[in-house]
């Protein structure tokens, strides 16, 4: 009853949270090691590689493109709103890493193909693609009053962007694994080599894994993404490419600014004691998670050749 009403107030006011216009600061509380981190790379374990990060402006997509720079990796990130992206970027050149910022639509086609190929034309190589961009959709509310632009908009950039840039990069990474075989050619040296032609990190939702009540369409798209993982992790394997999905839990971004704050609003309270409440009751180890935590399992993702197929929550356990 507890987790049901605290999923019901912060949905409801996910339908009526209006479109951020501005990046709240993160509370002090919920900033794990940005405060302490001084250069990239941290281990090196990416050094050389390059990583494109959809989404890369804020949110997620920026602690996972921070930890991959500390991990050694150079860093392209894209997204719709030229200030974040100039904030993100600023930031990872700030802890000495190289970054460059894209802005692009990922839902388009012609648009993540000339992201691609500008990327390898600069770089000369693209090793990581993480598809982060996505959105929560009108919110929580009966099917019956969505409309097919909310239905076809949701399954477009959560979906269809998915689909678009996997199909931009993955015959560059197949060159790639043409010649890593004939650097690897017997069976002996292929499992000493590790050979490693690229690695695709879907972004996907604990919502991927069980059903919301008011949020199907939501759920679907996320469903979805776990699928095409599932299936392309299988397609891509024999090129020694590898295929995983990401799926957080409760993370303090701009979404749950928003919710916190309308919660707060309709229960008389402040904002981070209403988020506490939400964790608390929601999440068994009663703590949120970070944005810096989705970045530490992409560099396990993008560093590691034979984990490939799997989806993987940082969720404090929610989905245990």
């Amino acid at each position: 009853i507890f987790f049901r009403m605290h999923l019901s107030v912060a949905t409801r006011a996910l339908c009526r949270a209006a479109p951020a216009t501005a990046w709240r600061a993160i509370p002090p509380a919920l900033v794990a090691r940005r405060g302490t981190a001084t250069a990239a790379p941290q281990n090196g374990c990416l050094q050389g590689k390059v990583a494109l990060v959809t989404g890369g402006g804020s949110g997620i997509g920026t602690g996972i493109a921070v930890q991959l720079a500390k991990a050694g990796a150079q860093i392209v990130i894209c997204g719709r709103t030229a200030s974040k992206l100039e904030d993100a970027d600023r930031m990872i050149k700030g802890l000495g890493a190289s970054c460059t910022a894209v802005p692009a639509d990922v839902k388009d086609e012609s648009s993540c193909n000339k992201l691609v190929q500008d990327i390898i034309s600069q770089h000369g190589h693209l090793d990581i693609l993480v598809n982060n961009a996505g959105i929560e959709g009108p919110g929580a509310c009966p099917m019956e009053q969505l409309s097919a632009s909310d239905f076809d908009d949701l399954f477009q950039t959560n979906v269809r962007s998915q689909f678009l840039l996997c199909k931009a990069v993955i015959p560059h990474m197949k060159e790639r694994a043409a010649v890593l075989k004939a650097e690897y050619p017997s069976f002996e040296e292929s499992a000493k080599g590790r050979p490693h032609a690229g690695s695709i990190i879907n972004l996907s939702s604990i919502a991927g894994k069980r059903g919301f009540n008011g949020l199907a369409v939501y759920s679907a798209t996320n469903f979805a993404r776990i699928g095409l993982t599932r299936s392309l992790a299988l397609e891509l394997a024999p090129y020694h490419i590898n295929v995983n999905a990401l799926l957080p839990g409760i993370v303090w971004t701009e979404i749950w600014d928003r919710l916190a704050d309308g919660m707060a609003k309709e229960s008389g309270g402040d904002k981070m004691t209403t988020f506490q409440q939400s964790v608390e009751a929601l999440i068994p180890m009663h703590r949120p998670q970070l944005v810096e935590e989705m970045g530490d399992l992409a560099v396990y993702f993008a560093s590691q050749p034979n984990v490939t197929g799997q989806e993987v929550a940082v969720d404090g356990g929610y989905t245990a």
